[in-house]
C-alpha cells in the first residue's frame, strides 16, 4: 500500500496533464473490456492503475505499453488507491472479489459487469434473479454503484469511430450525483451518456446485454451492433405520459 502511494505521488509530479478534471481510476481486471476502457480513458487525462492477479505478465506489459502513465498492482492496492473503480471482471469472480477487497467507504464504482450464463439453446441468460449492479451495491453498502459499459463491445470502446461514434452508454445508479460523475467520464472518451433511472433498473440493462450478444453467438457477425438512443423523440406539448387502462 505505502508503495502503491508513493507512485501515486511521483506520477502526480511527473505527469505533464494539468487538467483538473483527471481522476484516478483503478480499473480492476485486464481482459478485453478493461484492456478497452483503460488506455482510452489515459489517453483522456485520467491516472490509470490496473488491479490484476498477476502485474508480470506479459499480457499486463503490452498493455501498460499502451496506457500512458499507467502502473499496475495487486486487485486489492488498486481499489485502495483510486477513489473511482471500474470493475471488468467475470460475473462468476466478482462476488469474491469484492468481499476480499475492501474497505469500499466513499468509492465510486462502475459496474461492467454482467450476471449472465449460457442457456441450453447457446444464448446467453440472466443468471440472477435481480442484477448484478444490485447485488454488487448490496456486497459493498457504503459504496456508490453506477451501472456502465455493459451493454457495448470492448472494440468499439477502444475505437468508437467504428460504430460512427454513435454509442450511448446507459447508466444506472441511486445516485443522481454518482451518475452526473460517470456521464463527464464518459463524455471524456467520446461517448454518449444516458441516465437510464434506478440502480434496479441495471435489470433491464444486463438484459441488453444478453440481446446484444445474439449476432455473435449465432456466428451472425454482419448484423452485430451497438446501441445509440435518439433523444428528443416526445410528441410536441406533451406534458405527462397517459398510462395503459
Amino acid at each position: 500500500m505505502v508503495l502503491v502511494r508513493i507512485l501515486l505521488i511521483v506520477f502526480a509530479v511527473l505527469s505533464t496533464n494539468t487538467q483538473s478534471m483527471a481522476d484516478t481510476i483503478a480499473v480492476i481486471g485486464t481482459g478485453r473490456m478493461g484492456a478497452a476502457v483503460g488506455p482510452r480513458f489515459a489517453e483522456a487525462g485520467h491516472t490509470i492503475i490496473y488491479g490484476t492477479r498477476d502485474s508480470s505478465s506479459e499480457k499486463v506489459k503490452v498493455l501498460l505499453e499502451r496506457t500512458p502513465g499507467a502502473i499496475a498492482v495487486s486487485q486489492s492496492e488498486a481499489v485502495q488507491a483510486a477513489d473511482i473503480v471500474l470493475l471488468a471482471l467475470p460475473w462468476f469472480a466478482t462476488e469474491e472479489f469484492v468481499k476480499a477487497s475492501g474497505p469500499w467507504a466513499g468509492k465510486l464504482v462502475l459496474d461492467m459487469v454482467n450476471a449472465s450464463k449460457m442457456g441450453d439453446d447457446g444464448l446467453l441468460e440472466i443468471a440472477v434473479e435481480t442484477s448484478a449492479g444490485e447485488l454488487i451495491q448490496s456486497w459493498m453498502p457504503d459504496a456508490t454503484v453506477v451501472k456502465a459499459f455493459n451493454t457495448v463491445s470492448y472494440h468499439i470502446i477502444a475505437d468508437p469511430e467504428i460504430a460512427q461514434n454513435l454509442v450511448t452508454i446507459p447508466l444506472a445508479s441511486d445516485s443522481g450525483e454518482a451518475k452526473e460523475k460517470a456521464a463527464a467520464l464518459i463524455r471524456s472518451i467520446g461517448m454518449v451518456p444516458f441516465d437510464a433511472g434506478p440502480l434496479r433498473f441495471a435489470r433491464a440493462l444486463e438484459h441488453m446485454s444478453t440481446l446484444h450478444m445474439v449476432p455473435y453467438l449465432q456466428d451472425r457477425w454482419e448484423d452485430a451492433y451497438e446501441f445509440y438512443f435518439v433523444t428528443g423523440t416526445a410528441p410536441k406539448g406533451a406534458t405527462a405520459v397517459r398510462l395503459a387502462k
